[in-house]
């Protein structure tokens, strides 16, 4: 059976030089601690992984069979939700309390992760940069742009500790000039401009997709969403 993404991700950072596992003896924590997972470029980044495992089709499953009933829609065969509604406002606000729904847990990381860095810095001693990596094996009704507005909602918030998300999704293939390409799928999702990690995150990201195998593809956006995304599914 294949290792997880979890496991080949975890992996592949331990192997970086410039890394720091905080699971090995060296590093103490008190009971009560909620430590993060590594430290990168030299312990100015303190990063928390986070994998999506909880498939969210049946929160759609359920809010559709909800809404039907209570429209007394009698519906035959596979229609398209939108056809569900008259009112196209009504049909947006229905898609928006689903994404809300569906990336619950997303602000739910978030926060545990910012958490675990803050205890993380203030028990080592260290001002770094807080870094989240969240990792999507299979779940593809998380496409990447979703949850990437979701986390930008959050660290829209302040205060707060994390200054980057990147997103592995091995669950989504990204389009590039109407081609399919790139397997495995890093973004940043949201940083802190002119931030003197930028230019490792972009190494790092480089250096997944060559661990992989993969063309690393820089595409840079302020909105994620626009990005179109397939699921592999």
């Amino acid at each position: 059976m294949p290792d997880s993404l979890e496991h080949r991700f975890t992996e592949f950072l331990k192997s970086l030089p410039d890394s720091e596992w905080l699971d090995t003896p060296e590093f103490f924590f008190p009971p009560g601690i909620r430590k993060a997972d590594f430290l990168l470029h030299g312990r100015k980044i303190v990063a928390e992984l986070k994998t999506v495992t909880t498939d969210q089709q049946p929160k759609i499953d359920r809010r559709l069979e909800k809404h039907v009933e209570e429209a007394g829609i009698v519906v035959f065969g596979t229609v398209a939700s939108t056809q569900l509604f008259r009112d196209p406002d009504e049909s947006d606000r229905f898609h928006h309390k689903i994404v809300r729904d569906i990336t619950r847990n997303t602000e739910e990381m978030c926060r545990s992760a910012n958490d675990q860095i803050i205890q993380t810095s203030q028990h080592l001693g260290i001002d770094a940069a807080g870094l989240l990596i969240i990792l999507n094996e299979n779940i593809v009704v998380l496409d990447p742009g979703v949850v990437a507005y979701r986390v930008c909602e959050y660290l829209n918030k302040k205060p707060r500790n994390i200054d980057y998300c990147l997103l592995v999704f091995e669950s989504h293939e990204v389009s590039s000039d109407g081609i399919r390409q790139n397997q495995m799928l890093a973004i940043r999702a949201c940083s802190t401009a002119g931030h003197l990690a930028d230019g490792y995150l972009d190494l790092l990201m480089r250096r997944w997709a060559e661990h992989n195998g993969a063309e690393y593809i820089r595409q840079q956006t302020q909105d994620p969403s626009a990005i179109t995304y397939h699921s592999k599914c």
